[in-house]
């Protein structure tokens, strides 16, 4: 599993503790202010985790996920929301939405340009 990231130059080296097995990671970036680090002994768990960084200053990112990410893409038709378009619901959407037994599922979605 690889965490990366970015920010400024830095000549200190910044701290950072995954949630998935507590071990802290120092780490400094390099050139052009990228970072990475890899661990390929952990799996991670199916629920939101909580990622802590500090590099002096403490940064908590929370209901992170780590898994597969699909992306779908296509026609124009890929653009209907999952509640249909406006005057042009998909039928039994709001309550399909609402009542989801799956919490983990993310949607993002990327504005045409």
């Amino acid at each position: 599993m690889r965490l990366c990231g970015d920010g400024p130059l830095q000549t200190v080296p910044s701290l950072v503790t995954p949630s998935w097995d507590k071990k802290k990671y120092t780490i400094k970036a390099d050139a052009t202010g990228k970072w990475k680090i890899t661990n390929s002994h952990a799996l991670p768990p199916a629920d939101p985790m909580t990622q802590k960084c500090s590099d002096g200053e403490i940064v908590t990112l929370h209901n992170v996920m780590i898994g597969e990410v699909w992306l779908c893409s296509g026609q124009s038709n890929m653009e209907m929301p999952m509640k249909g378009f406006r005057d042009q619901p998909v039928r039994g959407s709001n309550d399909a939405i609402f009542n989801s037994s799956n919490d983990n599922i993310r949607l993002y979605i990327l504005r045409a340009l």
